[in-house]
């Protein structure tokens, strides 16, 4: 039997789906409610990602045609980036070092520039946590003064106790770096050797997907690829093709002659059809500070970047319209008041009254337009405006409001004293026992810009400015927290 012809006998027995057909017609998450779309939308890319490189590596050493291989790398790597990266890892840019690697072994150089940007910088200083990767992105990028510096940290970490797996690809990328060409090969060997050994015997912690990397080391294929990439096509010539059972001899004679053009392995039925644009979509990560001068991914940035990307192109639509509280939360003033039916304000949608996916909108103008027609309606025509939801111990309006991505100071406290007078309660504690008052203080603006805001807070006649949050603080606490010195002059009057 041949290399490919046993891969994918392998494969078959791992794999839960079998052909191209099935991936496509594969049940994913639904869109259960408002509040869940992006979360929603981000699993569906997870379970789209799934077994998906796999699957096409399978179906490509079985029939000995690679363009199958090529492309489902390509879009299973990229659908689980755009999952992966919208969930917090506590850590930068080194998470995404085995993603990156991966994205080389189809020839995607353009998503290394998305999930490890030159302009980051290297990793870290820990040893050996950033040793690869820093040497990874110090060749990647050709850049010598970033390679200096990974150099002096894999010298530490061969100074000490390592993994034997670890060590090999140290060798490799500093042995790529130097370009001693005659170590390459058998350092890739030895890498699979040694990867399929320890995902047999014991508990493993790799960079690829280890449950299937002892079948066909991807990762593998993709720091071959990185000896492409920085050698040149004529001196990578004369590297002999690593001879070891879980790399793919054929498939990267393919690879080297293909260009990545960003096909599609599969394409998912309209209903889906915004998974079919997602790979293109992708926006490059960035940092954010999480204190003691430590930066981690911002993941909230990325993931609402990437949704909003995705929402742009139109192709959610047919979701947004499915009900007035999807509406209400995602779409326009209009489209609001062409399905609005009277009474809509009296009723739960999903547990909750229409006002709280109107503040939750993320267009501040259909925001403002259409929370203020729902308090109109309460405030003027007497109707009874739902503002609370089923459970009374969760987030009410106001924390919809003050938790918005992007404001008008003038709106918003507009809409402060409509909700006011419609009944909703500004002293509500909410789910996290944080006040409103406290997450009014934090919003991104200095005080004069807030004083519209302070105005029509100051004038609440139900504001206790005695409440205690679950740890003892009081609003005079957050004043001073959040340096907000007009206010905290006006709580101690009121005290």
């Amino acid at each position: 039997m041949t290399q490919c012809k046993e891969i994918a006998k392998q494969l078959k027995k791992m794999l839960s789906i079998y052909s191209i057909k099935e991936k496509e017609s594969e049940l994913l998450p639904e869109f259960t409610e408002p509040f869940r779309f992006q979360e929603t939308l981000f699993q569906q890319c997870r379970n789209a990602a799934d077994e998906l490189s796999y699957l096409g590596s399978c179906l490509s050493c079985e029939s000995g045609d690679f363009p199958d291989m090529f492309y489902g790398i390509y879009q299973g790597n990229r659908l689980h980036f755009s999952s992966s990266a919208t969930l917090d890892g506590g850590c930068n840019h080194v998470r995404f070092f085995g993603v990156s690697v991966t994205a080389l072994a189809c020839n995607d150089r353009e998503f290394v520039e998305k999930a490890m940007p030159h302009s980051l910088g290297l990793c870290g200083t820990a040893v050996p946590y950033d040793t690869i990767p820093n040497l990874f992105m110090g060749i990647f990028y050709k850049d010598e003064t970033m390679m200096n510096e990974a150099l002096v940290l894999a010298e530490k970490f061969l100074a000490r106790k390592q993994r034997k797996y670890d060590i090999l690809i140290v060798q490799y990328l500093m042995d790529l770096w130097e370009k001693r060409t005659e170590n390459l090969t058998e350092l890739i060997e030895q890498i699979c050797i040694e990867e399929q050994r320890v995902t047999e015997n014991t508990t493993y912690i790799g960079y690829g997907n280890e449950k299937y990397n002892k079948v066909i080391n991807i990762f593998a294929h993709g720091l071959f690829a990185l000896a492409e990439h920085y050698l040149g096509a004529e001196l990578f010539e004369t590297i002999a093709l690593p001879n070891v059972k879980s790399f793919c001899k054929e498939y990267e004679l393919y690879r080297c002659g293909h260009k990545q053009n960003g096909e599609l392995l599969v394409n998912y039925p309209e209903n889906y059809g915004y998974l079919n644009q997602i790979s293109d979509l992708i926006p490059q990560i960035t940092l954010k500070e999480n204190g003691k001068k430590k930066s981690i991914v911002d993941t909230e940035l990325f993931a609402d970047k990437l949704f909003q990307k995705v929402y742009s192109s139109g192709k959610l639509q047919h979701i947004v319209k499915r009900d007035i509280a999807w509406i209400a939360a995602w779409g326009t003033t209009e489209e609001f008041l062409q399905k609005f039916r009277e009474d809509d304000e009296m009723q739960y949608f999903y547990d909750r009254g229409l006002i709280y996916y109107a503040l939750s909108n993320p267009d501040m103008g259909s925001c403002y337009e259409i929370s203020s027609f729902l308090l109109s309606r309460c405030n003027k025509e007497k109707k009874n405006c739902i503002l609370e939801k089923k459970t009374r111990d969760f987030d009410g309006p106001y924390h919809m409001l003050f938790r918005r991505k992007n404001y008008d100071v003038l709106q918003t406290a507009e809409l402060c004293e409509q909700l006011f007078e419609a009944g909703a309660d500004p002293n509500q504690a909410g789910e996290k026992n944080v006040l409103p008052i406290e997450l009014m203080m934090a919003l991104p603006f200095t005080e004069e810009e807030l004083h519209p805001l302070y105005d029509i807070w100051m004038k609440l006649p139900a504001v206790d400015l005695k409440l205690h949050t679950f740890d003892g603080k009081q609003p005079i606490d957050f004043a001073k927290k959040y340096k907000r010195k007009k206010l905290a002059t006006w709580i101690k009057a009121q005290l």
